[in-house]
Formats: structure tokens, C-alpha cells, sequence
């Protein structure tokens, strides 16, 4: 039925940490869900990154669980090729552009979202 709560995802992991949490919505109307969509939580510097993944649920909604400390980038990638232009937070197309989201103890960092255009 609609609205139910997906169970999956709201378990803790062994490590802690805190999380990011966001929706992601199409552009087109602003309201739409997307699921599926693989969202990246990426730290570090060149030298040496870490990168953590998610897909949206059915409802758009994402949880990246267990993160350390830090600052992170925060960007979708359309990986299953639904046929979205990737961006990264907040509303830009580089990783460079990103605006950094900050996560700290093991508090989540919510509303990090994303409203994905449809390629041409």
C-alpha cells in the first residue's frame, strides 16, 4: 500500500557514526520520487578517499548509515540509467562546486536533497 515504511536501512551498523539522510525528488514537478538511485557520500582527499553508496527507496528517500566524522560530497549518479543528469549538493554538476555536508558524533545531517532534470 502507499506510505508504508521500508524496514530496511534503519538498522545500525557495528561501527556507529553518523548519517546523511535526504530525498530525491524529479525536477519536473518537484514532488515525484525517485528510487533507485545510487547516492555517494565521498571524504577524504586525493590522496586518500573513501566513498560510501546508497540506493533511494521506493519513496526517494536514502539513509547513508555509520560515517565517520568529517566533511563529505555529497552527489546522485544515475547508475541503472534512468536517464537523470548527475549532481552533486547543492543543486550543482561538479564534485568541485559541492557544498560540503558536515557530519559529526553519530547525529544524522538530514535534508540533503536532490531534485534530478531529465537528460535531453
Amino acid at each position: 500500500g502507499e506510505g508504508e515504511q521500508q524496514g530496511e536501512g534503519e538498522q545500525q551498523g557495528e561501527g556507529g557514526g553518523g548519517s546523511i539522510s535526504g530525498t530525491v525528488l524529479q525536477a519536473s514537478d518537484g514532488t515525484t520520487p525517485i528510487s533507485d538511485m545510487l547516492i555517494i557520500a565521498i571524504t577524504g582527499n586525493e590522496a586518500l578517499w573513501y566513498e560510501y553508496e546508497v540506493s533511494t527507496e521506493m519513496d526517494g528517500t536514502y539513509v547513508i548509515n555509520d560515517l565517520p566524522a568529517g566533511n563529505y560530497i555529497v552527489c546522485s549518479e544515475d547508475d541503472f540509467g534512468q536517464g537523470y543528469v548527475d549532481e552533486c549538493y547543492n543543486g550543482v554538476s561538479t564534485e568541485e562546486a559541492a557544498t560540503q555536508v558536515t557530519v559529526s558524533g553519530t547525529s544524522d545531517t538530514p535534508n540533503i536533497d536532490f531534485t534530478l532534470v531529465a537528460q535531453p
